[in-house]
C-alpha cells in the first residue's frame, strides 16, 4: 500500500468520524429544541460537554484535511482558531437555549 493511499484512507476515516459526531450532536440539539418548544425543560445537561464534542468533531475534520494535504499544517493557528470558534459557538448556543428554557418554565 502506498503512502498516498494510506493518507487518503486515514483522512476519509477521520472525516467519517467527524461527520458522525456532528450529525449526532445536531440530532441531540434538535431533540432538545423540539422538547423545549413543547414546554418541557430538558436542557439541563452541561453545555460544556456539547462544546467539547463540537470541538472534537472539528478537530477530526481538520486533522483529516491536514493528513490529506500536508502543506496545510502551516496554517495551524488558523485551524486552532476555527476549532475554538466551533466550540465557543456550540457552548453559547446551549447556554442561551438553557437560559430561555428555564426562564420560560418560570
Amino acid at each position: 500500500m502506498s503512502e498516498l493511499t494510506f493518507r487518503q484512507g486515514m483522512a476519509v476515516l477521520l472525516w467519517l468520524l467527524a461527520a458522525a459526531m456532528v450529525v449526532v450532536n445536531q440530532m441531540v440539539s434538535l431533540r432538545h429544541a423540539m422538547r423545549a418548544a413543547q414546554g418541557k425543560v430538558t436542557d439541563i445537561r452541561a453545555p460544556l460537554g456539547y462544546a467539547l464534542s463540537a470541538m472534537l468533531g472539528t478537530l477530526l475534520a481538520v486533522a483529516g484535511l491536514i493528513i490529506w494535504i500536508p502543506p496545510l499544517i502551516s496554517y495551524a493557528p488558523f485551524w486552532l482558531g476555527v476549532i475554538c470558534l466551533m466550540g465557543l459557538s456550540s457552548y453559547v448556543n446551549w447556554r442561551i437555549r438553557r437560559h430561555y428554557s428555564v426562564k420560560r418554565s418560570d
